[in-house]
């Protein structure tokens, strides 16, 4: 009687977990939950665009207000969507991201192009 006590009371552990892994309606596909996507701003509170995308995760945002950001952005998290403002033909309504002198890393891509969003 007491091992079935015990198990029960494993059982009831479980579906407790399992409750807070997946969501209500999945338990008929059992697909785990996900973070909802977030909207990370330039320059406030990320002072850079790379600060922006090192704090991102998959299919996040970067929201970058006009100006002219010298730096090297390196991306590394899929799904990311990159916004700036203005068409660039007006540099002050413009996100303008220029090169720095100095390049840290040389390299053509670390994931395919199609993993990102530049818009």
């Amino acid at each position: 009687m007491n091992k079935i006590l015990r198990v029960s009371s494993l059982i009831v552990a479980i579906v407790i977990i399992a409750a807070g892994l997946f969501g209500v309606d999945s338990w008929i596909g059992l697909t785990a939950r996900t973070a909802e996507a977030a909207t990370l701003n330039v320059p406030s509170p990320y002072a850079t665009i790379q600060a922006a995308v090192t704090a991102a995760s998959a299919n996040d945002t970067i929201q970058v207000a006009p100006g002219t950001y010298e730096e090297q952005v390196v991306i590394t998290t899929q799904g990311l969507t990159i916004i700036g403002s203005g068409s660039g033909a007006d540099p002050a309504a413009s996100s303008i991201i220029r090169s720095p002198l100095t390049l840290t890393y040389y390299f053509t891509s670390v994931l395919p192009l199609t993993d990102y969003n530049l818009l």
